[in-house]
């Protein structure tokens, strides 16, 4: 009985807390490109051009993400560019997003908000395994009457 109220009340904070997935968001790129510049210069001070051969990426593509241009880039671009500015995977679309915002502790700050987007996926989770077990139990019940 505790348990099913403690998972409940987390389900329920974590559905309240939940942006609206219909809601558009504006990405910010100039935030992504003044990360990316700040700390490629942290990680003793990489040129452009030595941090896109590092990435395995083209120089242009670099220059572009790293002067704030909007694009669809692919996930994989982003994997090798946050592989080499030794970021947590996924810290780029937060960045464009504002779910990160202190680029001075990016690191923490992007591994904390990572764990929660992934507490929320398991919450989600959670809560759709709650909504067929419900319909399962509903089912059982019909069949034991009538029989």
């Amino acid at each position: 009985m505790f348990w099913g109220t403690m998972i409940a009340l987390v389900v329920n904070f974590f559905r309240l807390n939940q942006p609206k997935e219909m809601e558009e968001r504006r990405e910010d790129w100039a935030s992504v490109a003044a990360a990316m510049r700040e700390r490629r210069r942290f990680l003793d001070d990489l040129s452009q051009q030595d941090a896109a051969e590092l990435a395995g990426i083209g120089v242009q593509t670099w220059r572009n993400i790293e002067s704030g241009k909007a694009a669809n880039y692919r996930s994989g671009i982003l994997d090798k560019i946050e592989d080499t500015l030794q970021w947590p995977r996924g810290i780029i679309d937060m960045l464009a997003r504002g779910e990160v915002s202190n680029t001075s502790n990016i690191e923490f700050e992007g591994r904390f908000a990572l764990v929660e987007k992934r507490v929320a996926d398991v919450s989600r989770q959670i809560s759709r395994v709650t909504h067929h077990l419900a319909a399962f139990a509903e089912i059982e019940n019909e069949v034991d009457r009538d029989s």
